[in-house]
């Protein structure tokens, strides 16, 4: 913002009467025949009394009142101080509803939200992160907001309904493989448990054996699972939503273990597990939750997902599917080559 002086008052006369034959100035407000002292502005413009004048000067784009002595401008609008300036220009904490020089940036499942530092500090919702002045505890103990804790999910049958619902859509539109059983677990977890934003989690548990001795290295090496136990294990009380997407981002590990079993980098894992639950959120129709994901800062997480989504962006699946094939050949250990 720009500071300036308004020197609408740089030249004030006082003027006698005049004489009639010169005949009477007009005032430019009022538009009366002025009698007696008048005032001139710098543009030599005539004013029957302060109040005439004062309604040429600019008004405070916020409070409305007249701006007479130091005023502040910034493009075209005039603030009669900082304080208005500040209330019209700066953005608002989401939380308190002040204007707020330095805040912190939240991207939600809905939407952005801007937050002042004490706001930041408060309670969150365990599920979008948002503080609000309001939230409601859940039986296991976390606190949710008002639009997360609806359509919460609070026993197996409910999560295994959703289970089976996003399994189906993964194999119709991305064709993962569903012949194998999965296991499915819901419980609580703890506050020290990935920072508390840990919403789920896959286990793996299995032999693999080379299917045969002979076979190009440019190609994908065959491998056979035996003995293999897989687990997904979701948080319970999460709303629909967001059991439905963290179910899709472990589906996503489940493909890649049968798949490209030997990739151990985590950005590219977490990456794929990331970009297919944008996806799901996608074909769902709740594509506003995957702004999580696009302005996620995390390096392995964030970046994983964007990288993901840009190769998918410009090559397709094949470009994905081509990288992790040529990833998790470099990946073998020796004795499965």
């Amino acid at each position: 913002m720009k500071k300036e002086k308004l020197f609408l008052l740089l030249t004030v006369l006082l003027v006698m009467p005049v004489l009639e034959a010169a005949g009477a100035p007009v005032c430019t407000t009022c538009s009366k025949s002025i009698r007696g002292r008048y005032i001139v502005d710098s543009r030599k413009r005539a004013f029957c009394s302060e109040k005439c004048f004062e309604e040429t000067l600019p008004r405070c784009a916020n409070c409305r009142k007249i701006c007479k002595d130091g005023t502040l401008k910034v493009k075209n609008d005039f603030f009669c101080s900082r304080k208005c300036a500040d209330e019209k220009i700066l953005p608002r904490c989401s939380r308190c509803n002040n204007p707020c020089r330095e805040f912190m940036i939240l991207p939600t499942g809905y939407g952005v939200f801007s937050y002042c530092h004490d706001c930041f500090k408060t309670e969150k919702c365990l599920v979008c992160q948002r503080r609000t002045k309001k939230l409601y505890p859940q039986r296991n103990g976390c606190k949710l907001c008002q639009f997360c804790q609806r359509n919460t999910i609070t026993d197996i049958a409910q999560l295994q309904r959703v289970f089976d619902d996003v399994r189906k859509t993964l194999t119709k539109h991305f064709n993962f493989p569903s012949d194998h059983p999965i296991k499915l677990e819901m419980r609580s977890f703890t506050a020290q448990e990935d920072n508390g934003d840990l919403f789920g989690l896959y286990k793996y548990n299995g032999k693999i054996v080379k299917k045969n001795k002979l076979f190009s290295r440019k190609k994908p090496p065959e491998i056979e699972f035996r003995d293999q136990h897989c687990t997904i294990v979701v948080a319970d009380c999460l709303p629909r939503l967001k059991a439905a997407e963290t179910i899709a981002h472990e589906l996503a590990h489940d493909y890649m273990k049968h798949r490209w079993f030997f990739i151990g980098n985590d950005k590219l894992k977490e990456g794929f597990a990331e970009f297919i639950a944008a996806e799901y959120n996608r074909i769902s129709g709740n594509k506003s939750w995957n702004v999580r994901m696009e302005k996620n800062p995390d390096k392995i997480y964030g970046d994983g997902y964007r990288e993901i989504n840009a190769l998918y962006r410009k090559g397709s699946w094949q470009a994905i599917y081509q990288l992790f094939d040529r990833v998790n050949l470099q990946d073998t250990p020796a004795e499965y080559r």
